[in-house]
């Protein structure tokens, strides 16, 4: 079976476009401004020109909604956002009146660059990042203004505080993954648990360390954790519980899967919930 992923691909305004466009507003329609469209895509898997295929076929979902876009019917309402959506509809409409909707229309007025699969957000990099790799960076003198957290000050300091703390930040993560491990292995009366996690974000050796001889990291193990940063919850984890290993079998089923979300004060235990979903046969 074939591993579908999303490429990226952003698609930007041509000249030709720009020209036909009777625009009169500050913002131009966001049909005709650079935008990131993800387009599930296999490759060539099954046949050569496969993936160009899925990007045929973004392009023509692409026009279908700029025709859904120029039927849109007037709005009662009076928002400035309600007027730009009326403006841009008419705007669209104007543009494809009489004019054949296919793939050569849409090539003669936008382009199609294929950026590929791997995106990286900056938050989640910074939290997997060193301290020695953000302390070699000095943040600029702009201003940063805040009411809180110290007031006004250069956003140099602000960099500097957070390339001190990695480390910090990585200790408060490997003591929520202990004690969140050892909750759940008591939960199911087990004494292994498997670990995966984002690269940087824990170490599985101080983990080990601080599990000591209360639970033991094993691949094997039917409790699997998986530690990743989580922009919701600053500390988070997700489980998955498996049933034991049936003869003949070669895949377990799913007992239960759920996540474990933590939060503590300074100098206090962590206060530990659980959202849980259960699995069971339905005959």
């Amino acid at each position: 079976m074939p591993v579908v992923w999303n490429a990226h691909i952003v698609v930007r305004p041509r000249e030709l476009l720009l020209r036909e466009l009777h625009w009169g507003g500050d913002e131009l329609p966001r049909f005709a401004t650079p935008h990131l469209w993800l387009v599930p895509s296999v490759g060539d898997h099954d046949y050569e020109g496969q993936h160009a295929n899925a990007i045929t076929w973004m392009k023509l979902v692409f026009l279908a909604k700029l025709h859904a876009s120029a039927r849109r019917e007037p709005s009662r309402a009076s928002t400035s956002f309600d007027a730009q959506q009326e403006a841009e509809a008419k705007e669209a409409a104007r543009l494809i009146a009489g004019k054949p909707l296919n793939e050569a229309f849409f090539d003669a007025r936008w382009t199609v660059e294929d950026i590929g699969i791997f995106v990286d957000q900056y938050d989640f990099a910074a939290y997997r990042l060193d301290e020695k790799d953000l302390r070699a960076v000095t943040g600029p003198d702009t201003l940063v203004r805040s009411r809180m957290q110290g007031g006004d000050r250069p956003l140099r300091e602000d960099w500097a505080r957070f390339a001190s703390s990695r480390e910090k930040r990585q200790e408060e993560w490997e003591s929520f993954v202990h004690v969140s491990a050892l909750r759940l292995a008591r939960r199911f009366e087990l004494s292994t648990v498997h670990l995966r996690h984002d690269p940087g974000l824990v170490r599985p050796e101080k983990i080990a360390a601080l599990l000591g001889d209360e639970l033991t990291l094993d691949r094997t193990s039917n409790l699997s954790l998986r530690v990743e940063f989580e922009r919701r919850w600053e500390y988070s984890l997700s489980y998955c519980l498996l049933e034991s290993q049936i003869p003949g079998r070669r895949r377990r089923a799913t007992r239960e899967q759920g996540q474990v979300f933590g939060v503590r004060s300074v100098g206090e235990p962590w206060d530990l919930s659980l959202e849980t979903r259960t699995y069971s046969k339905l005959d």
